[in-house]
């Protein structure tokens, strides 16, 4: 079973338009956000695989937005609603030690670190999340 089973298709063409718009009318004081980085942390983990390439790219302001798209996603998973905070006891610390084991992925770091956290990533959304 995958992330995708309970969701959208792993050809969801919502969320493909939304990665092709993740650097869009970034906000002016916080440029890591826009507009799709938004809403794709609204629909949970199942946006990872769909992140893969823009996790990967070449611009950092690229790789920001993705990471923020994938923070916003897997704090949702686990309980943060905005404007309320966590809503699980436990939540922002199986956020943060997931985030670790996943390899603390980073967009300013080292490309092969980038890499394997997002080899980490793509592993865990393919199996149910916890």
């Amino acid at each position: 079973m995958s992330n995708q089973a309970a969701g959208p298709t792993a050809d969801d063409p919502t969320i493909k338009a939304l990665v092709a718009r993740i650097d869009q009318d970034a906000d002016p004081l916080h440029a890591d956000i826009t507009p799709a980085v938004e809403d794709l942390g609204k629909l949970g983990p199942k946006v990872i695989p769909y992140l893969r390439d823009a996790l990967n790219a070449k611009d950092e302001l690229t790789r920001l937005h993705a990471q923020r798209a994938l923070e916003r996603a897997l704090e949702r998973h686990y309980g943060f609603v905005p404007g309320q905070g966590w809503t699980k006891p436990d939540g922002e610390a199986r956020f943060r030690a997931l985030w670790i084991k996943n390899g603390n992925y980073d967009a300013a770091g080292a490309e092969p670190a980038r890499e394997a956290s997002v080899k980490a990533w793509l592993t865990w959304s393919s199996t149910p999340p916890t």
